[in-house]
């Protein structure tokens, strides 16, 4: 078994897998990161609109 790690035809099987891994991680770690901007701009967005509002509602009490 340590033979085929130590050939380069036995060495490539563990690297892709590891690089499998690591590449999965990364995409994954994208997308969640991705997932989590996108919620923030949303919330941010909501409370802008709130805010507008409020300020519409001010106004429009004064007049």
């Amino acid at each position: 078994m340590w033979y085929n790690l130590r050939n380069e035809y036995g060495a490539l099987f563990p690297i892709t897998i590891v690089l499998l891994f690591l590449l999965t991680g990364a995409c994954v770690t994208y997308a969640v990161t991705f997932q989590m901007e996108i919620k923030i701009y949303n919330t941010l967005e909501l409370s802008n609109v709130r805010a507008t509002i409020d300020i519409l509602n001010v106004l429009i009490h004064e007049l």
